[in-house]
């Protein structure tokens, strides 16, 4: 059974078939549902090595527009994510990756004014975009409401609840447990957190969770407790941050928010990071000069879910998947003058 056998049952053309089977724009959601139930009932089936050989062949040519994507950004203001860098790395990533692939990546904003849910799927459509790809949400626990169905989609992180979306990540756990781990290797014994509770429900407590696993895997003597704070209920000043030195006596400190707090409440006791105390970020970008920590590598992060999401495009997946995947990265480990290697690497 060939493609050709589809067409002539059909009475429509090879290529109509053919960009109907591989999910591409160009034929209508009516006649490609028709088209894949004819070729399923007549026992079509994809050769899988002639589709890498073609494969192969495009790739030697140019690479051509294939379709569009968006990124769908959910923030109630553009501004608010225009100074965030990860996310914008996160987006950089994903656009250049598409445009390698012969996408066109754009960015979506649904807090346009008088802007529905139904408006959004209209004007998607209408634009014939193939893929979604939805950004951080301005806070944990999201919901969005699109018309899912005529769509391929892939959340990046956690911070979307619901539907329940193929999802690309940092692996935040794995990612504490690294700091963890390179403080120890340089002769680290006594190391502690501080843990923004907000961020830490955006990630479905990752980062807690990466926390009390070291935390437990140490000897009772060398254990130090996590210090939680929240920003609008328990926000995080010097005099906490300082009380939590003096009781834990911790030689290393993982942060990533409030930087600035901390800095002063290792003033209050004269520590100052690197000589007196390892002083690691959970995220520090490319090419940071101050301090070591976890690169989350944004812009991987942001190219991997382009690369999902064009698989799915091609398989002809869309709305809301029975089983949701989950593609996590790890991040990379960068040295800074505020962590000095106490013993040889």
């Amino acid at each position: 059974m060939t493609i050709a056998d589809v067409a002539r049952r059909l009475k429509v053309s090879k290529a109509t078939v053919s960009v109907a089977l591989r999910g591409k724009p160009g034929v209508s959601e009516r006649l490609a549902a028709k088209i894949r139930a004819a070729a399923k009932k007549m026992g079509y089936q994809l050769n899988p090595l002639l589709g890498i050989h073609m494969e192969q062949v495009r790739g030697s040519r140019p690479t051509r527009f294939q379709a569009t994507i968006m990124w769908i950004n959910s923030h109630p203001a553009l501004e608010l994510t225009r100074g965030h860098a990860s996310y914008q790395e996160g987006l950089q990533g994903a656009r250049r990756q598409a445009e390698g692939m012969g996408y066109a990546l754009g960015e979506f904003w649904l807090g346009a004014p008088d802007m529905t849910a139904q408006s959004a799927t209209r004007i998607l459509r209408a634009r014939n975009v193939a893929g979604l790809i939805i950004g951080p949400l301005p806070a944990a626990g999201g919901h969005l409401e699109l018309g899912w169905e005529h769509f391929s989609a892939v959340a990046l992180g956690y911070s979307l609840a619901s539907p329940e979306l193929h999802r690309v990540s940092n692996s935040q756990r794995a990612t504490m447990q690294e700091a963890f781990a390179q403080l120890e290797r340089v002769g680290y014994r006594r190391v502690g957190a501080i843990i923004n509770e907000e961020s830490n429900e955006r990630v479905r407590r990752a980062w807690s969770s990466g926390a009390w696993d070291a935390y437990h895997a140490r000897p009772p003597g060398l254990r130090v407790e996590p210090l939680f704070f929240h920003e609008r209920e328990r926000p995080l000043t010097p005099s906490t941050v300082a009380a939590w030195l003096r009781a834990h006596r911790p030689d290393g400190l993982i942060m990533e928010d409030c930087v600035a707090e901390i800095l002063a409440g290792l003033g209050l006791l004269g520590l100052q990071p690197g000589r007196d105390i390892a002083l690691v970020s959970r995220n520090v970008r490319e090419g940071e000069k101050l301090l070591a920590g976890i690169n989350q590598e944004s812009a991987a992060v942001g190219a991997a879910a382009v690369n999902f999401l064009v698989g799915m495009i091609q398989r002809n997946e869309r709305g809301v998947p029975e089983h949701p995947l989950q593609l996590l990265l790890n991040g990379t480990w960068q040295s800074g003058p505020s962590v000095v290697e106490k013993t040889p690497a």
